[in-house]
């Protein structure tokens, strides 16, 4: 037993050691705030398309089936193709994952008493890849970090499919724009890679 607690301060030690040492330093500086995509790429692709027209159809509280089973029968290879950048990458997982939560609650809002189980459990599904919320989240739009690690964290094991669709660099912004369906979470935008968010 006092093994086991040793390794437990050990491990929370090197967490809260990696974390601190990952923060940045705050500047006196001022710096202009750069938009959460800043890419200069103009063009829409099939798949991110559909993203923001399944967003857009959760707003306008439209139907979304039809739309729902063009993103599951989805070609993983002309998805990879599609999301070629970070900021291409950002804006088709923050609008997945901004719609399915609102039409997962509007189909039952039950399921959402059990928040851990909600976010853990596979239920949304893109290009035949049945994934969970905190995959989209921590495996994808994160980068592969652990979800109680705050983003700081890295998971060395991940499947083939988050390797392929993640982003490579992580943005601490991120959660200003990810909408879990609390009362208290940010509004939802329809994001793109080029222009940042449509209205």
């Amino acid at each position: 037993m006092k093994k086991l607690n040793l390794y437990i301060f050990l491990f929370i030690s090197l967490s809260v050691t990696v974390i601190w040492s990952c923060t940045d330093t705050v500047s006196n500086n001022e710096e202009t705030p750069t938009p959460i995509s800043s890419s200069i790429e103009n063009s829409v692709g099939l798949y991110s398309s559909l993203a923001q027209d399944l967003l857009r159809a959760v707003r306008d509280n439209k139907s979304t089936d039809d739309i729902e089973n063009k993103l599951a029968k989805a070609n993983q290879d002309q998805l990879a193709i599609e999301l070629n950048s970070d900021d291409k990458k950002k804006a088709f997982w923050v609008n997945i994952y901004n719609a399915y939560i609102q039409i997962t609650l509007k189909e039952n809002p039950e399921l959402y008493k059990d928040r851990n189980e909600f976010f853990k459990k596979d239920q949304v599904n893109i290009a035949g890849q049945i994934m969970s919320f905190d995959k989209i989240e921590h495996g994808l739009i994160r980068s592969s970090t652990w979800k109680l690690s705050k983003g700081y964290l890295p998971r060395v094991f991940v499947d083939k499919f988050e390797r392929n669709f993640r982003l490579d660099e992580k943005d601490g912004r991120i959660h200003f724009v990810l909408n879990c369906g609390a009362k208290d979470c940010p509004p939802i935008y329809i994001f793109n890679a080029t222009t940042q968010l449509l209205h």
